[in-house]
């Protein structure tokens, strides 16, 4: 394991500093020294955990749009925390985006994680919001999940 040259992220290192604003200034500083906050990664030359945050990118699309449908059908102030969810959402998506991008080749992170978020969005407006559901429905989103599939086993 030594020649691996692993980093691991200690979360109990951050917290071991008594005052508040030292735990803040740890994190902050690790994230910057490596980049983002990972708890294990071989210092991107593994490529599984940038596909774990290309996944959660698509999660947090799917989360964007379900907080715009939750955003139109409500008044008042719920409206405005389901926008700031949305706001949230965004920010993470392409954030998360960005760092799967830096391994990933960008044409076939961009089509996962709009494949998952569009699978995602559909399931999710299936399940949730009571949406129709038809034979050419999930016999498309079987197809874009096999097409999501076939994508990363001819990526290099």
């Amino acid at each position: 394991y030594a020649n691996q040259q692993y980093v691991v992220f200690s979360w109990w290192r951050c917290f071991l500093v008594k005052s508040k604003i030292g735990r803040i200034t740890n994190i902050i500083r690790t994230t910057f020294i490596y980049g983002y906050f990972t708890l294990f990664c071989r210092f991107n030359k593994h490529k599984i955990m940038n596909w774990v945050f290309l996944i959660a990118a698509g999660l947090c699309e799917v989360g964007f749009t379900s907080c715009l449908v939750k955003y139109e059908n409500t008044e008042g102030w719920i409206s405005y925390a389901w926008f700031g969810g949305f706001l949230v959402s965004l920010f993470f998506s392409m954030w998360f985006l960005i760092i799967a991008a830096k391994t990933i080749p960008m044409g076939t992170a961009y089509a996962v994680f709009a494949g998952v978020g569009a699978v995602g969005t559909a399931l999710m407006g299936i399940l949730v919001f009571n949406e129709a559901t038809s034979f050419w429905r999930i016999f498309f989103i079987v197809t874009l999940v096999a097409s999501i599939v076939g994508l990363n086993l001819v990526t290099e």
